[in-house]
């Protein structure tokens, strides 16, 4: 899930005053991608993107072609032949990346990549934005061009916009392709050693598990994205605070003791950095340090409870079925 990015999959939004090197549309010193999804659970019916809101186009020039690609979340690290051959090959890149020294490593491969981060504004609803980074796509798309959009992690992963202009351009008649990456998920498995086969694991959206009763089973691992975002509902800010926080700790209580150890994560973007593992009590959320790039990792706090008549049905088929 990059990182998700219901989206990426990330902190805070780009000051006014950037800092431009080598033409690098971040704000390197905080260097960190925004988020590239809002899901529509979260958006009012009346809010979301539809056919009247967005530019509806007949193919006619068939040259125009999309591809959607995941470079992973540490730089040069996860990016797969495939996704490189996309960007060396397409005539434009579009990158929303998570770190401004991939925008650089990203113009060695091709020299017309294109940020989308400057469609992010403070206070400007993460829909419209998402609606723009789209169009912007496409409208090369229709200029007969092949099209590279990059995104960090996995570009279907927590990003709204890689599957909207995919859906959009196969419409419209254009060829378009989304080319998986390892996401914020992958490297969270490998870093908490964690094996999501062994007891189960539920992925939530911090914010949706807030607002919806789930079915929560304290048996398995339950990991929250998003957990900097928790309790945000207008899509314009780039994070909550403590009292927010403190909602998701009661919310978690219902399942979970208030001294169950949780673990905050956080995957490394850059190959000399550290991921974030920093291990808390669940009471302990609210006065955590979080941005949007974290996630929390809950283990399981019971054991896994035996279903003796399901158990005892399959025994019987075994007996059954056996030979002779």
């Amino acid at each position: 899930m990059g990182q998700t990015d219901y989206v990426p999959r990330y902190a805070r939004a780009i000051p006014a005053a950037r800092v431009f090197t080598a033409k690098c549309s971040f704000h390197l010193a905080s260097c960190k991608a925004l988020p590239l999804c809002w899901g529509d659970w979260r958006t009012p019916p009346a809010s979301r993107p539809s056919a009247t809101t967005e530019h509806k186009a007949v193919n006619t020039t068939p040259n125009g072609s999309l591809a959607c690609v995941g470079i992973g979340i540490t730089l040069g690290s996860h990016i797969s032949p495939l996704a490189r051959s996309h960007i060396e090959k397409a005539e434009v890149v579009f990158t929303a990346v998570s770190d401004g020294i991939v925008e650089l490593w990203l113009r060695e491969m091709n020299p017309d990549v294109r940020s989308l981060q400057p469609y992010y504004a403070e206070g400007k609803p993460r829909p419209q934005t998402y609606r723009e980074m789209v169009e912007a796509m496409m409208t090369e798309v229709r200029a007969g061009k092949r099209v590279c959009g990059v995104f960090y992690g996995h570009p279907g992963v927590f990003a709204w916009a890689p599957h909207r202009a995919i859906k959009v351009a196969r419409e419209e008649g254009y060829p378009a392709h989304m080319e998986p990456g390892i996401s914020s998920e992958d490297c969270l498995y490998a870093d908490l050693g964690i094996d999501p086969g062994k007891v189960g694991c539920q992925h939530f959206d911090a914010t949706q598990f807030m607002l919806f009763r789930r079915n929560v089973d304290p048996g398995a691992w339950l990991i929250l994205w998003q957990v900097g975002l928790a309790g945000e509902q207008t899509g314009r800010r780039f994070g909550t605070g403590p009292a927010y926080r403190q909602v998701l700790v009661d919310v978690l209580r219902r399942h979970y003791p208030a001294d169950h150890e949780v673990t905050v994560y956080r995957a490394a973007t850059l190959p000399l950095q550290a991921p974030r593992m920093e291990r808390l009590p669940i009471s302990g959320l609210p006065e955590a340090d979080l941005n949007m790039s974290d996630t929390l990792a809950v283990p399981p706090c019971r054991e896994l409870e035996a279903d003796h008549e399901v158990q005892q049905r399959l025994a019987l088929l075994d007996v059954a079925t056996e030979p002779g």
